[in-house]
């Protein structure tokens, strides 16, 4: 045992004589004790030639050397039995050297002592766990399993005993010891030793002087009270100023109300001490006692601690734990089911954690905001981080049976879950509404986009096509009648001079029509007046222009409300009335000259006259028709009305009228 791994990784040779002092259930081990040191021993791989070894067998051991878990070990090639005799008296082991990692005592044969404090089965386990206390520490020793030795060791909870056992150590991957627990052999190993302890004629204490000065934990002693709660192997009693948890030896049939005799030991605990109960005699049988109602916006009295309370409380959560419960440093919390139900509640300014009892089963009444009565015993918390005095920081509530949870009123239908998702909802729908905008917007941008460069092309398009009509109907016409009136002058020049001359005459009128046409057109390519204006505006332009150029008064009048026409009605109205006012200033020699604009319910009247020479309308020569036939191709254009009133001396009046419908 005191090879290093290192070397005991080399398989040395091993040949020794030793008793068996354990049998490993179901394992391929044994451990052997020559008198003064313990080893373990891996059996070879076929035991059946084994069959006939027990605790108490001598043997010889060959075999080699292993590093072990812990301390080295021994891979036997051959047992050999040699005889058989009692175990040897075992060491006493001491206190101090529970915690000390010294091979002097793994795997040795020796003896402890204390108090039996819990017996317990873990599950598919060989072993009946027992836990002795002495003087505050608390050991393990490990029992084979039999119906008839956990009948046995629970008649012997709460006794101090001695046994013999193998010392085993516990350690991690490093070979570094994390505890140690003692294998024995039967239930016989356990002997009762209660020299010095009397059971009789000790004095009563009341529960709130447990654990007082000058009080010795150690020794048995009296406590009496109310029971306020019981289960199978705990109970609950209520003092005349504190209350205590109980550990009891087994099933009773105690009840709420009974006052009872308790004969044990104290269990000392963070807040207030507990008490384990080696007895528990029923002295009076009273009524079940009511649950003392605690305000949780009251500072925590301690003595609330193990006691029978009522709580008005909010159900915040349920699930099967939330931790607070794990907090309490009370050994025998350990020991209580995991598998139930625990509300996370809150009462005045204060959360806590409620366990209900073994399969309790929800109702779809329990959910988040409902408001409760909760009925169970009290557990304080302490506070870590108050170390020279006991401070309590929160408690959890073991809920009573039956009685224990009922519902005041149902959860509103407005639950905190409830809102999030709606607000999740209506999160994502006004998220994707907003994405929809967007995409929508983008959509209507590009159509938008796509209709304007269309309307452009159209407008373009249709622009094009009405100076071309205009082009065709005045400048090219006229064009073309002065080039046929050319070729006339130029074949008569010397036959006919004065047919000639007149020809030239004519020519020279379409010229100047075509000039004036064209000059139109140009300016409204360049970006027409009446983009600038509406038709009343752009005719006073016209007459103020005018008037700079001759010496004739001008008078425009408006009537009615103005309003925008169609383009193409302002267009022709601005060239009709731009053509009788040029005509009257620059040929009627006028001195007056007025212009109406009348805008009716029916018609856009223009009326332009003046007070010059005028004219006989049928005797005009075609030089000086041009302008008149102008007017009446756009009047017919416009499906409008043109009168044109003229007599030698008396001036002219030229009037155009456009239903509204144009």
């Amino acid at each position: 045992k005191r090879l290093e791994p290192e070397a005991a990784e080399n398989s040395l040779p091993v040949a020794v004589k030793a008793q068996v002092t354990h049998l490993q259930p179901h394992s391929n081990g044994i451990y052997i004790f020559d008198g003064n040191h313990g080893i373990l021993v891996d059996l070879p791989h076929s035991n059946q030639e084994y069959e006939d070894l027990r605790v108490g067998s001598i043997v010889k051991v060959s075999g080699r050397a292993t590093p072990g878990g812990f301390l080295p070990t021994i891979d036997a090639d051959k047992i050999q039995i040699i005889d058989w005799a009692p175990l040897p008296e075992s060491r006493k082991l001491h206190l101090y050297e529970l915690s000390r990692p010294s091979s002097n005592i793994d795997a040795n044969w020796v003896s402890i002592q204390g108090r039996i404090t819990d017996i317990g089965v873990p599950p598919n386990s060989d072993y009946i766990v027992v836990n002795l206390e002495h003087f505050g520490l608390s050991s393990k020793v490990l029992l084979p399993y039999s119906e008839e030795a956990l009948k046995q060791i629970s008649k012997m909870l709460f006794h101090r005993v001695f046994t013999s056992a193998v010392a085993e150590t516990v350690f991690n991957q490093n070979r570094q010891m994390t505890g140690r627990r003692f294998l024995a052999n039967s239930i016989d190993d356990l002997e009762i030793n209660n020299v010095g302890e009397e059971w009789l004629n000790m004095d009563i204490r009341p529960i709130e002087a447990l654990m007082r000065a000058n009080a010795n934990y150690q020794k048995a002693m009296h406590t009496r009270g109310t029971v306020t709660y019981c289960s199978e192997d705990r109970l609950f009693v209520r003092g005349d100023k504190a209350s205590l948890k109980v550990i009891t030896a087994g099933d009773s049939d105690l009840q709420p109300g009974d006052y009872v005799d308790l004969l044990g030991f104290i269990w000392p605990q963070p807040i207030s001490p507990a008490f384990r109960a080696r007895d528990v005699t029923v002295l009076e049988k009273k009524p079940a006692p009511k649950p003392r109602r605690i305000d949780l916006n009251d500072p925590i009295n301690p003595n609330w601690n193990y006691e029978l309370v009522e709580i008005d409380a909010t159900l915040i959560e349920f699930g099967e734990s939330f931790g607070i419960s794990r907090f309490s440093n009370n050994p025998s919390d350990e020991t209580l089911p995991t598998e139930r139900y625990s509300l996370l509640c809150s009462s005045g300014n204060r959360i806590f954690e409620a366990r209900l009892p073994i399969g309790a089963e929800l109702t779809k009444n329990l959910q988040p905001g409902a408001e409760l009565k909760l009925v169970g015993i009290s557990n304080l918390v302490p506070n870590r981080e108050h170390h020279w005095q006991n401070f309590t920081e929160s408690l959890w509530l073991e809920v009573r049976p039956g009685d224990g949870l009922t519902i005041l009123k149902a959860a509103p239908w407005w639950t905190t879950t409830r809102l999030l998702w709606m607000f999740g909802t209506v999160l994502t729908i006004a998220g994707l509404f907003f994405i929809w905008i967007i995409l929508l917007r983008k959509h209507v941008s590009r159509q938008t986009l796509i209709i304007g460069e269309q309307i452009e092309r159209e407008s373009i398009l249709s622009e094009r096509q009405r100076i071309a009509r205009e082009l065709h109907d005045t400048l090219e016409q006229g064009l073309a009648g002065m080039a046929l009136h050319l070729n006339n002058c130029s074949r008569k020049f010397k036959t006919s001079p004065d047919q000639s001359l007149a020809l030239l005459q004519q020519s020279a009128g379409m010229l100047r029509f075509c000039r004036e046409e064209s000059r139109n057109s140009i300016l409204e390519l360049r970006g027409g007046i009446l983009e600038k204006m509406d038709l009343a505006d752009a005719i006073q332009q016209r007459v103020e222009s005018l008037s700079s150029e001759c010496s004739a008064e001008f008078t425009f009048r408006i009537i009615g409300n103005r309003r925008r026409l169609n383009p193409s009605v302002d267009r022709h109205l601005l060239r009709v009335a731009t053509e009788a006012m040029t005509n009257s200033a620059h040929h009627a020699n006028a001195s007056k000259i007025e212009v109406e604009l009348n805008y009716s319910e029916e018609s856009t009247d223009l009326r332009v006259s003046d007070d010059g020479i005028g004219f006989e309308v049928d005797r005009l020569q075609k030089s000086e028709r041009f302008g008149l036939q102008g007017m009446r191709e756009r009047a017919n254009r416009l499906e409008a009305e043109l009168d044109i009133m003229s007599t030698v001396g008396h001036g002219t009046v030229i009037s155009l009228s456009v239903p509204n419908r144009t």
